[in-house]
């Protein structure tokens, strides 16, 4: 049994050797800028600083009411809130990892999409590419904002999930529990999807406030 699944974790990784070398080495790059080029914490102001004194304060006080959640639902505060409960308050370093993280899921989006609607098998490789030191979106990943969480997580939400995973991951994980008896990978279906979903309701409240 050991040996079956070391011989398709094989084939798995040279399949898709080049999905996992793009996510690796954008998974470097912005640990790299978010570490040690541009730390997220040391560049909390104007809005950061809005996502930050939220957190901290659902960190100190969960159950006090203040006005300002009516404008900003849980969304990306309630995550980095997540890692202050953690890690510490003041302590970046594991949110900047988890940012830097984001943005790799990103780029490996981007790589797995274009694998399946492009016919030219050298372009999805070079979108890959580009995704890895594609400036203004490494950059926007050393800030704390809401955009690289919920663009890291927007792809769970639909469908075309299954781009992102060979093997069709997301439908096999959201049916496994009822059809394999694949339970771990129906639960962690339903984590993702709920992320996602927690992830965007500051858009949706936005996008509804705009509308008003």
């Amino acid at each position: 049994m050991a040996a079956d699944h070391l011989v398709r974790l094989r084939h798995f990784a040279f399949d898709h050797r080049w999905s996992i070398a793009i996510f690796i080495a954008a998974l470097v790059v912005r640990l790299h800028w978010n570490l040690v080029v541009h730390p997220l914490g040391e560049y909390i102001y104007s809005d950061m600083n809005g996502y930050d004194s939220r957190a901290a304060r659902l960190v100190s006080d969960p159950l006090e009411p203040y006005e300002y959640y009516a404008f900003f639902p849980f969304g990306t505060h309630l995550l980095v809130a997540l890692f202050k409960a953690a890690f510490g308050n003041d302590n970046f370093t594991p949110i900047g990892i988890m940012y830097a993280f984001g943005g790799a899921l990103c780029v490996l989006a981007a790589h797995r999409v274009a694998l399946s609607l492009s016919s030219t098998r050298w372009v999805p490789h070079a979108v890959g590419l580009l995704g890895i030191f594609y400036y203004p979106h490494v950059a926007i990943g050393g800030y704390l904002l809401s955009e690289l969480p919920f663009s890291a997580l927007f792809p769970f939400r639909h469908q075309q999930a299954n781009m992102l995973c060979p093997g069709s991951f997301a439908r096999c994980a959201l049916r496994g529990g009822a059809e394999t008896g694949q339970w771990v990978d129906g639960r962690a279906a339903g984590w993702l999807v709920g992320a996602c979903r927690i992830s965007q309701r500051t858009a949706h409240a936005v996008d509804r406030h705009r509308a008003l």
